[in-house]
């Protein structure tokens, strides 16, 4: 059981500090990233997940993925007309 704790440990951290930094990185408002900063600490892996599932993207993201799948699309499509 220490090796199954052993490699839980520390992706449950990482999972956890990548979702801190994106909750402070949104500037939701204070009460809304106290209450997920503290899912996230008490709850890494719940939290976190709960996290990702009801996070809205912004329309600023909304674009930014947009404009990056219409930019490999055209790579893609000339790609295959350059061979």
């Amino acid at each position: 059981m220490p090796l199954f704790w052993l490699i839980v440990t520390p992706i449950a951290i990482v999972v956890a500090v990548i979702t801190l930094v994106d909750v402070f990185r949104r500037r939701q408002g204070g009460w809304l990233t106290a209450g997920w900063v503290v899912a996230v600490l008490i709850l890494p892996i719940v939290g976190s997940l709960i996290y990702w599932a009801t996070r809205r993207y912004s329309p600023d993201e909304a674009d930014e993925a947009y404009l990056a799948e219409a930019d490999m699309r055209r790579e893609s499509a000339n790609r295959f007309y350059d061979v």
